[in-house]
């Protein structure tokens, strides 16, 4: 029987040595193409060596634009202050907050929605957060803070403000909690 698939059986078959040279001809090419690459990603690195000097070499020539300016212009001082501030309270350690701010919520099952987290700086310097919160009733509020005074990575959580929000529901309660720390710890910026 015929097999199928030979299209041309009277036709001569390839020889060794045909076989040979294809095989050196596809470890060429493999060998090329491998060396090829190699030497793109080596541009690369090299490029983004560059460009990260780049970067430096400008962030320093600003620094020094901005320092000049700074020694100069008492507005953008207290501007830079202000950055300096800001860029210290944003390096708080989130994940840890947010802990905390579960862990309270869910000892209150669930029944203290938080509308808003905001950093401050006291007049001592010390990190602050203020938290805006709904709370279902009095009693769940009180127990959020409670919550909140009882986790050791807190060190201070005062109730500041507390009104009814009728739009919400007759015993809604709207209120404002002011954590602070001054111990390494949550509050603290890294």
């Amino acid at each position: 029987m015929r097999d199928p698939l030979d299209i041309a059986p009277r036709a001569p078959r390839h020889s060794m040595a045909a076989w040979l040279i294809f095989a050196a001809g596809t470890a060429l090419l493999l060998g090329s193409l491998w060396v090829l690459g190699t030497n793109a990603q080596e541009a690369h690195r090299a490029e983004l060596l560059v460009l990260s000097a780049r970067a430096a070499r400008d962030a320093e020539s600003e620094e020094q634009r901005n320092a000049q300016t700074r020694a100069s212009d008492p507005q953008t001082r207290q501007r830079v202050k202000e950055e300096e501030r800001l860029r210290q309270m944003t390096g708080l350690r989130w994940f840890e907050v947010l802990d905390v701010l579960e862990n309270a919520a869910h000892q209150t099952r669930s029944g203290v929605t938080l509308l808003s987290l905001a950093p401050e700086a006291s007049e001592r310097g010390e990190v602050q957060l203020r938290l805006e919160a709904l709370a279902a009733s009095a009693p769940l509020m009180l127990r959020y803070v409670r919550a909140l005074q009882s986790d050791p990575r807190v060190s201070h959580a005062e109730l500041t403000m507390h009104e009814p929000d009728e739009s919400l529901g007759r015993n809604v309660l709207r209120f404002q909690i002011e954590l602070r720390s001054n111990a390494p710890s949550i509050l603290k910026a890294d």
